[in-house]
């Protein structure tokens, strides 16, 4: 038994952070690894706390002007269990709900933790990787991003991220490559593609000693066994000859030989490849340019399109200057952003409102 001065009517979350306090006192070691459910019950709070593999039941109520925190372990685990896997979801649907088609102030891990399983359809964002831009002293933990990822992404979902290496010393750090093995290697996604963004701009602070950097790599990760969604006919390219009949040799076969010349009219549009030229980052837009690090709102919208089911739900842990939500609205798709920094989520929350604006005015 514990006991706590000075709350005579406890709110939900003083119940909650009571609780916590007095498993810390029996329970420091365990901690980190504890979790809390909670539930109101007059007349008193009840709580089922999961530490490791153990759950108790817990109650906190008001005994001589003084709140008492009593824990007890409960036998009958698989009941423990239902409680408080059942009482997560419905908290998770709750966020759900409630997140949807806004962009909320949180870490984007901790976030993700509040969502239910299998609830997005796709996540396409960029994240502050390596320190290259000044990111208001934010940094990002990659491997826990991905986990999260996976677990929220529904079976066939996608995950598009676009990413590069800063160059130190001369050497590329591999923070991109790194984070495509550990993702697929020890979270579980498959590699779907990777698709070469090929940007245009000036030379940069390296280019006396090195090449130009012209593009970031944009590595599509993969649930399950096969995408949910693919329509490809949106991002269909120009044909350099289309309409044009022409005579062209065959295609050469795995065994080193060529199949017979063909002669055949070709399409006005083909299929695009693996590098996807896009030019303006900022997209003249001035309120996006008070971020560091934006890429062209044509890159989501060409994701969305292509892996994006007209109903489904489109989510960016590393919001930014809002291009992914941008880009769902003006196509109609639901989305979530989370974004760490307060500056960066009313940036991206004004740009959404002018979009509005723009679309139905």
């Amino acid at each position: 038994m514990f006991s706590n001065h000075g709350l005579s009517d406890p709110t939900a979350e003083q119940a909650k952070l009571l609780i916590i306090a007095a498993a810390s006192e029996t329970c420091k070691k365990l901690l980190p690894a504890a979790n809390a459910i909670f539930y109101p019950e007059a007349p008193r709070w009840i709580l089922i706390v999961k530490i490791h593999n153990s759950y108790y039941n817990c109650a906190v109520k008001e005994h001589s002007s003084k709140m008492e925190v009593q824990m007890l372990k409960v036998v009958n685990t698989s009941v423990a269990i239902d409680t408080f896997a059942g009482t997560t979801r419905n908290q998770s649907k709750d966020c759900l709900k409630k997140w949807l088609n806004t962009v909320q102030c949180l870490d984007c891990v901790e976030a993700m933790k509040q969502l239910p399983s299998n609830c997005v359809d796709l996540v396409v964002t960029s994240p502050p990787y390596d320190g290259i831009r000044k990111y208001n002293g934010f940094q990002c933990d990659l491997h826990a991003t991905g986990e999260e990822i996976l677990r929220i992404l529904k079976d066939g979902g996608i995950a598009v991220m676009v990413i590069q290496d800063q160059t130190k010393n001369f050497a590329k750090t591999l923070t991109s490559f790194r984070t495509i093995i550990d993702w697929c290697d020890n979270i579980g996604l498959r590699l779907f593609e990777t698709v070469i963004y090929r940007k245009h701009g000036t030379e940069g602070a390296w280019w006396k000693y090195r090449f130009r950097v012209d593009h970031e790599y944009m590595p599509i990760f993969l649930k399950g066994a096969r995408p949910q969604y693919f329509n490809k006919e949106p991002l269909k390219i120009l044909s350099k000859h289309g309409g044009k009949v022409m005579t062209g040799s065959g295609n050469r076969r795995t065994d080193g030989k060529t199949t017979k010349t063909v002669t055949r009219k070709i399409n006005k549009k083909k299929c695009r490849g693996t590098v996807w030229n896009y030019l303006m980052a900022g997209d003249k837009n001035k309120l996006k340019r008070k971020h560091p690090a934006v890429f062209p709102d044509k890159i989501p919208y060409d994701i969305i399109q292509c892996f994006c089911p007209p109903d489904g739900i489109v989510l960016d842990p590393f919001m930014g200057s809002g291009s992914t939500a941008v880009a769902s609205k003006i196509l109609k798709r639901n989305y979530i952003g989370f974004e760490i920094s307060q500056e960066y989520c009313n940036l991206s929350t004004e740009r959404i409102k002018e979009t509005q604006m723009s679309l139905f005015d």
